[in-house]
């Protein structure tokens, strides 16, 4: 049984030497290079929506951000009203 008609082909070898992969190398050198070409001038794809949520999350909270000025000039308006307040209260005889 060991008859054939046509003679069967040795199978392939290939001599595949596999190169070492960085990914943090990889990473790194991507980053230098969307640099580069940003200081160009040059478009880089996605370079206007990256980080521009953070960037309007911290200018919102920057302009939420009650200044120390404000705050002081607030608790004085206050304190002049409930003065004027116990003043005409007491001129009216309503408090004591």
């Amino acid at each position: 049984m060991g008859f054939a008609f046509f003679k069967e082909p040795s199978h392939k070898v290939f001599n595949y030497k596999p190169r070492f992969y960085d990914p943090a190398k990889e990473e790194i050198e991507r980053k230098i290079d969307e640099a580069e070409r940003q200081s160009r001038g040059e478009y880089v794809p996605g370079a206007a929506i990256r980080g521009s949520f953070q960037r309007m999350r911290m200018e919102s909270k920057r302009s939420r951000a009650v200044s120390p000025a404000k705050r002081i000039l607030t608790l004085i308006t206050i304190a002049i009203i409930l003065l004027a307040l116990f003043y005409f209260s007491e001129y009216m005889g309503l408090f004591f």
